[in-house]
């Protein structure tokens, strides 16, 4: 099939007949998942009608976000055609020129209804919103000869790049962080205290004090500074 039938069928899908719903059926065949081709599947099978029209709408609607849109789709018809009639001062008009008329209005609107009628649906907002939800993107791309029908999903994330985005950190997050960095400080902190005492009590132990009570000093030094590690690991916990 075509690239240019498809963007057709998308543009007018109220339009779609029996050739149609065998074009996109086949097409289905190849590509299963085509998630485009399986919603005119559905709309093609509304317009004519077909046996198994149910179980269809029952298979697609699982995979339809949006379900109120899929049923504006499918009950979806073509815009009623209204040519303006120009006012005319005259109140009476001769046979010849009423004909004429009514030609030139017959012409023009068997033009409208051949292209689906879409030159007068420019107010059709549910039309509009169809297409911009289910369509849109695909058939721009289409449209630039980019986006190929059976083109492999990572084939598709290629033309479409999406940016990675750093999680932001949440305010648990922060509060953990600062908590760790005040422990961090107190550690540090301590031990710098730790090692003045102990030089400090070195440099005593050099002199007339006793030996023995400089050690035991020391001892006590290191078992203050083991359990306030203790403390702050059990405020970590908490």
């Amino acid at each position: 099939m075509e690239i240019q039938n498809l963007v057709d069928y998308i543009d007018a899908p109220y339009n779609m007949q029996s050739e149609d719903f065998e074009n996109i059926k086949s097409l289905i065949e190849i590509y299963p998942f085509f998630h485009t081709a399986n919603l005119l599947y559905v709309k093609a099978a509304h317009n004519i009608n077909t046996e198994d029209y149910e179980n269809l709408i029952a298979k697609i609607s699982s995979s339809v976000p949006n379900r109120e849109l899929l049923f504006k789709l499918i009950n979806l018809s073509a815009p009623e055609v209204k040519v303006k009639e120009k006012s005319t001062d005259k109140k009476e008009e001769s046979d010849t020129r009423k004909e004429i008329r009514e030609r030139i209005q017959n012409r023009r609107l068997k033009r409208m209804v051949q292209k689906g009628g879409t030159l007068s649906h420019h107010g059709s907002s549910i039309h509009k919103k169809i297409v911009k939800n289910f369509f849109e993107p695909l058939t721009e791309e289409l449209r630039k000869n980019k986006l190929n029908i059976g083109m492999m999903p990572e084939e598709i994330a290629e033309l479409f790049p999406q940016t990675e985005e750093k999680p932001s950190e949440t305010a648990s997050e922060r509060k953990e962080t600062e908590r760790e960095e005040k422990r961090l400080e107190r550690e540090k902190r301590m031990e710098a205290k730790l090692k003045r005492r102990i030089e400090e009590q070195e440099k005593m132990s050099e002199g007339d004090l006793d030996k023995e009570k400089a050690e035991r000093e020391k001892r006590r030094l290191e078992r203050e500074n083991r359990m306030e590690k203790r403390r702050l690991a059990r405020e970590q916990e908490m």
